[in-house]
């Protein structure tokens, strides 16, 4: 057995299956062949079409995500910057007293001194974020 470059294969090469639109094409008379072509040419430009829709409106919804997420990376990065602002006026001394005034039990050093938060505000200064 040989495959379609001419090596020895120990595949057979099988006809592909045939629809019924194709089945009616077989045949070696010119008008036939000429009228298969026509007809294949116009699935491919139809199937073309469709694939060119569908691929202009998954681009679409990229672009669209990507806004999206531009636009929550973009306010994240706003609301970190106020955190940061908000955290530099709350510096808790060894006494207890903190910097804003408050003698002891900031309640707003307090919310600033979560650990998470403290680790958004230590990434956003790494990242150059400043308060605006």
């Amino acid at each position: 057995m040989y495959s379609v470059t001419g090596e020895a294969s120990s595949v057979p090469l099988r006809r592909p299956t045939l629809c019924g639109v194709c089945r009616y094409h077989q045949g070696g008379e010119t008008e036939q062949l000429l009228e298969k072509h026509r007809d294949h040419e116009a699935r491919l430009r139809e199937a073309l079409e469709v694939a060119d829709q569908y691929a202009r409106k998954t681009q679409s919804q990229v672009d669209n995500s990507r806004e999206r997420v531009a636009s929550a990376l973009s306010s994240r990065d706003r609301a970190i910057a106020k955190l940061q602002a908000v955290n530099d006026l709350h510096v808790v001394g060894p006494s207890g007293a903190c910097s804003c005034g408050v003698k002891r039990n900031c309640r707003t050093a307090e919310v600033l001194y979560d650990r998470w938060l403290q680790g958004m505000i230590g990434r956003a200064d790494a990242r150059g974020n400043d308060a605006p």
